[in-house]
């Protein structure tokens, strides 16, 4: 996982955002990891956007 802080991108409220809106299909918590990953990996190649990351569900219970 790649950790940032405030120093490393300089963001202001006025940054455009980048919002990814991903399915889970399982019940697996690897989904998470996956889409934090995917998303920090975005963050470093487009710096100039907040990139955010939606994770909704996709099956039933």
């Amino acid at each position: 996982m790649n950790n940032f802080t405030n120093e490393n991108f300089q963001l202001t409220d006025e940054s455009p955002k980048l919002i990814l809106r991903f399915l889970r299909n399982s019940d697996s918590n690897l989904c998470e990891a996956m889409v934090r990953y995917a998303i920090s990996q975005l963050q470093i190649s487009f710096d100039e956007y907040i990139c955010i990351g939606v994770l909704e569900n996709s099956y039933s219970l």
